[in-house]
């Protein structure tokens, strides 16, 4: 995956500091030099992050760690050294764990997965049959990514065949990182929600036309480059 930065790691931690304190969600960050510049503590605790988080290299998922480390802080203002603070492994798996053991905003989850899904899917160019055998002979990337919290429980449910994917992973690579049976137990529990029945069909249908829904990302990525290039092309002719 894409190396992540020290200025993503500011801004994803910004924007939920913000939203402990105030309940908005602040303005995106410009000039990261100048706030790195005002505040060298922020910087370096910032670069020590992303070379954690690069270092693990997709076994954990930046985002949902900074969310978790700031919102399950009792204190209203965190300091951004919370993010190296050892104990913040520990507050980030119990993060990603409650999460699954409930049955709030499941179609949420669903989406969320499925877009990093797709955006992983366009970055390496490969399509999502490759994606689920990436990696089949070590620690596959689907199991890494839903380890990480990248991918949610109800995403996996959702991937006809599942089990069968399962199958052509080595058996003690799922046994070390993959809990069978938490994941029966959450696909029976979330499966008996009534409601989420039609729901389960659409995701199916979903997941099925994957690809296609990687193509369009695909194509509409490469329309936007060429726009912004347009853009600057334009400013230099008024130049």
């Amino acid at each position: 995956m894409k190396k992540v930065l020290p200025q993503q790691i500011y801004s994803e931690f910004h924007k939920w500091r913000t939203w402990k304190s105030q309940k908005i969600f602040p303005k995106r960050i410009v000039n990261f030099d100048k706030i790195f510049e005002k505040n060298p503590e922020a910087k370096t605790a910032c670069e020590k992050f992303a070379q954690f988080i690069n270092r693990n290299n997709g076994m954990i998922d930046y985002k949902i760690f900074i969310k978790a480390c700031i919102l399950n802080n009792d204190n209203n203002y965190v300091n951004i050294n919370i993010i190296n603070n050892k104990k913040s492994i520990g507050v980030y798996k119990k993060y990603i764990k409650r999460i699954r053991e409930s049955d709030d905003e499941l179609e949420q989850r669903f989406l969320d997965s499925l877009t990093f899904v797709i955006k992983y899917c366009v970055e390496f160019n490969i399509t999502f049959d490759e994606y689920c055998s990436e990696g089949a002979y070590g620690y596959p990337t689907l199991l890494k990514h839903y380890n990480a919290g990248s991918i949610d429980v109800v995403f996996l449910i959702a991937i006809p065949g599942f089990i069968y994917i399962l199958e052509q992973y080595q058996e003690d690579i799922i046994h070390d990182f993959f809990d069978i049976d938490d994941f029966l137990k959450y696909s029976e529990r979330i499966a008996m929600k009534i409601n989420l029945c039609d729901n389960f069909k659409k995701w199916k249908k979903i997941i099925y036309n994957i690809n296609k829904l990687i193509i369009k990302y695909k194509e509409k990525q490469k329309a936007k480059k060429v726009n912004q290039v347009n853009q600057v092309n334009q400013v230099n002719q008024k130049k």
